[in-house]
């Protein structure tokens, strides 16, 4: 067999190979670039449920719990490959009581630097219950990860919430917020 046939064989099956272990390469890029969402070798993960109390000032003490994950984004519909949302960014959902009981659930996304030792996450309601009282309500929170705990603070809105829409007005300052989380096993 000459060498032109065979650089011809060898790069077919490269080619070939590649397309089989395609996800699998996906993955381990993503896990370069992403370390603090793989627990690899044993260690630490941002990823996986939390738990802990959230203080609000001047208000009563509640325990949230909060679950994070970054999932492969759906297959590509023309190539049927795996794909990742972009570097450093994370979703999951969280549920906390409110002053009345009730629970609430989140909805959250967020983004965090390669060793995910800064975080910053987004909150959105997603079946908050009708309160005559003003009620504090997540929206953002900073914070950072240490392998053990997941330390956030920031502030929430004060809103009275009809059912239909929230109300509140500029003499309702924003209440401050901070939690040190635990992971759950």
């Amino acid at each position: 067999m000459s060498k032109k046939y065979l650089f011809i064989f060898v790069l077919i099956g490269g080619i070939g190979a590649l397309f089989v272990f395609e996800p699998q390469l996906r993955r381990l890029v993503d896990q370069a670039w992403n370390p603090w969402a793989y627990a690899s070798l044993g260690g630490a993960s941002l990823t996986g449920k939390w738990k802990g109390p959230v203080e609000f000032a001047g208000r009563s003490t509640r325990e949230m719990q909060l679950e994070l994950w970054r999932h492969p984004m759906e297959r590509h519909r023309r190539r049927g490959s795996v794909r990742y949302p972009r570097a450093g960014t994370f979703d999951g959902k969280a549920q906390m009581p409110d002053e009345q009981g009730n629970l609430i659930f989140y909805e959250v996304s967020g983004t965090t630097n390669r060793s995910g030792s800064v975080l910053k996450l987004n909150l959105r309601d997603t079946n908050r219950h009708p309160s005559p009282q003003k009620q504090p309500l997540l929206q953002q929170l900073y914070g950072s990860w240490d392998g053990a705990s997941l330390r956030l603070s920031g502030q929430a809105g004060l809103e009275i919430y009809d059912g239909r829409s929230s109300r509140y007005t500029s003499e309702d300052k924003p209440v401050a917020v901070i939690t040190t989380m635990q992971k759950m096993p």
